[in-house]
């Protein structure tokens, strides 16, 4: 995988509004691998772990989190026609004003999000208010003013901060949405309350 420097402008993005999507993180080879132990679902084969480790995710967490930090979870997306809508819900629960990020979600996009096929939507800047967001709008079927659809080619990767409000949409097509989640979380964070 190319290594990159995170770029002023991404940090930026993961500040203001909580996530930045990286263009080309995996490449046209290494995309073909991951989609075919995606279908097989190996995680135990070597393109995941490379994933996980690579440099510009890593820089991304790192800003994100300032601190030492481990995954959390390894997962698999792939909304079927008809299905993957979602509420806005968060990855990780409210953080007390002053308290610092604990966790950031990747999601790497083995085929492209498009505005019909099941893209994630987000809230720009909601990691940044201490509030809950009311329960009316946690509703699968809720659509608040500010929430943005994230288009994505494949190979690209969403990385936002898992305090951010987000969710998938319905997959309105009959192509296929596949991406790789990956959460991270800080070293000294104490697991989420069930």
């Amino acid at each position: 995988m190319a290594v990159r420097t995170l770029a002023d402008t991404d940090r930026l993005a993961l500040d203001v509004r909580g996530f930045v999507v990286l263009r080309k993180v995996v490449d046209a080879g290494e995309l073909a691998a991951l989609r075919a132990d995606f279908d097989q679902a190996d995680a135990a084969r070597a393109p995941y772990s490379e994933l996980v480790k690579h440099p510009l995710l890593q820089a991304c967490v790192q800003h994100v989190l300032q601190r030492p930090f481990r995954l959390l979870e390894f997962g698999r997306r792939d909304p079927r026609p008809g299905g993957g809508l979602q509420g806005l819900h968060m990855d990780w629960p409210p953080r007390p004003a002053g308290r610092p990020f604990v966790s950031v979600t990747a999601l790497v996009a083995l085929d492209a999000f498009l505005a019909d096929n099941g893209p994630p939507r987000l809230l720009p800047g909601s990691h940044m208010h201490p509030k809950p967001l009311a329960k009316s709008l946690q509703k699968p079927q809720a659509r608040h003013p500010d929430e943005q659809r994230v288009l994505a080619a494949a190979g690209d990767a969403l990385i936002l901060n898992a305090h951010v409000w987000h969710s998938g949409t319905r997959n309105d097509t009959g192509a296929r949405r596949r991406a790789l989640q990956l959460q991270y979380v800080a070293l000294d964070a104490a697991p989420p309350a069930p």
